[in-house]
């Protein structure tokens, strides 16, 4: 923010404001001035109205849930460029289970009691 005392305020005022719609004002200014943030405002701004839900006032409740929707910064490492994803492959999905059903009776393996079906041909047996 441009202004450091202004942003403090804003946080003393939603965390400690005696009056509802000033904590409601200044859970709203915390959303809309989101992206002017510093990264220390930032999780400041995000700790305050994380505690802000808390408030027993629903109108300041639900104005900081509000304005959290507008907290979206990722953490952790941006990836740039083209990438290489590594996993299964359409062929390796499409596969038919090996050894699921029986051959002769066509019966879930698991199923199957120990010591094969009623059948002689069961390969179970």
């Amino acid at each position: 923010m441009a202004n450091n005392s202004d942003f403090q305020d804003l946080i003393d005022t939603l965390l400690k404001g005696d009056n509802a719609n000033h904590r409601m004002q200044a859970a709203k200014a915390l959303g809309d001035y989101v992206n002017d943030l510093s990264d220390d405002e930032y999780e400041q701004a995000k700790k305050a109205l994380d505690s802000a839900m808390m408030d027993p006032d629903p109108m300041v409740l639900t104005t900081a849930m509000q304005s959290m929707t507008k907290f979206t910064r990722g953490g952790g490492i941006q990836i740039t460029g083209d990438i290489d994803v590594h996993g299964d492959t359409e062929a390796d999905l499409l596969q038919a289970p090996t050894k699921s059903v029986c051959s002769v009776c066509h019966r879930p393996e698991a199923l199957i009691p120990d010591g094969g079906c009623e059948r002689d041909d069961c390969p179970y047996k």
